[in-house]
């Protein structure tokens, strides 16, 4: 078992933890960047960055790496709905660009590439990264230590700061008897990536309410597009199991302005076999 020590170990290589080890490396500081997979997933979130995240990318100069995988920016929103005339929606369209001077609208970039990205920029930088995790122990204390298991063996080192940022059911947190406050949940959103979505216009995102059932759309560029249906937590066997993508193509299909989204549900399910939801609680 190694003993190393760094200033800063962080535990979880996503988003957050390898755009901080980055920022850090960079800074010149030593930085120890854990991580469970071997290869990021799609996890149907993380990928719309709102305008001010975009400025806060450049701040800390993670856009470039960014904008690497995607410069695919949503300019326009449209609000949809039922009594509302799409065309009148259109004309509504809100303008995202308004917001922040310079930044042309949120940044729409998928997840398990932004990941790999903001990974290989850390290791750019200097920082010591490990995939593969399979179990690690945090200990705290005036001197914090972390000992992990990988495929190779056991290790150990310890470090001025270590950093959970190993998501919302974080071992990091349950280890260090750190409480989370949330209510029950009431909605569930299902994701699906499709590809060959040729009609929708590709610099607009949208959302709307049909039935019951709320959706977006979130346009990533190439003709691929994220979709999500939102509906109450009492329905939540509605999309899973056998045949949970084609009912949820069926399900956007009765939705007015589809023929745009799925003409006759002719696109492509990107990665099929990969279809995603998770529960929402009030923020």
């Amino acid at each position: 078992m190694s003993n190393e020590r760094y200033d800063v170990i962080i535990i979880g290589g996503g988003i957050a933890g390898s755009g901080l080890a980055t920022v850090l490396a960079r800074g010149g500081k030593s930085v120890l960047l854990l991580e469970r997979t071997t290869q990021f997933r799609d996890v149907v979130r993380g990928e719309w960055i709102a305008p001010w995240g975009v400025v806060e990318a450049r701040r800390t100069g993670l856009y470039d790496v960014l904008a690497g995988v995607s410069q695919h920016h949503l300019p326009y929103h449209v609000e949809y709905g039922e009594g509302i005339d799409p065309a009148e929606a259109e004309a509504q369209k809100l303008d995202l660009r308004v917001f922040l001077p310079g930044v042309p609208g949120p940044l729409a970039i998928g997840h398990p590439n932004a990941c790999q990205a903001l990974f290989d920029a850390a290791v750019a930088a200097g920082a010591t990264a490990v995939r593969g995790v399979t179990r690690f122990a945090v200990q705290a204390g005036p001197a914090p230590s972390v000992a992990w298991e990988t495929e190779a063996g056991t290790f150990a080192a310890t470090a001025r700061l270590v950093v959970g940022a190993d998501g919302r059911n974080s071992q990091v947190r349950k280890q260090l008897g750190i409480p989370l406050y949330e209510d029950e949940p009431h909605h569930l959103f299902a994701g699906l990536l499709v590809e060959d979505v040729l009609d929708w216009p590709e610099e607009v995102e949208s959302m709307g309410t049909e039935g019951n059932v709320q959706y977006f759309v979130f346009p990533q560029g190439g003709g691929r597009h994220r979709l999500y249906l939102s509906y109450g937590y009492e329905q939540k066997g509605r999309f899973s199991g056998e045949g949970a993508a084609e009912r949820y193509g069926l399900r956007v299909g009765d939705i007015a302005v589809s023929e745009q989204i799925v003409p006759c549900w002719g696109c492509r399910f990107c990665r099929r076999g990969q279809y995603w939801m998770c529960q929402v609680h009030d923020i």
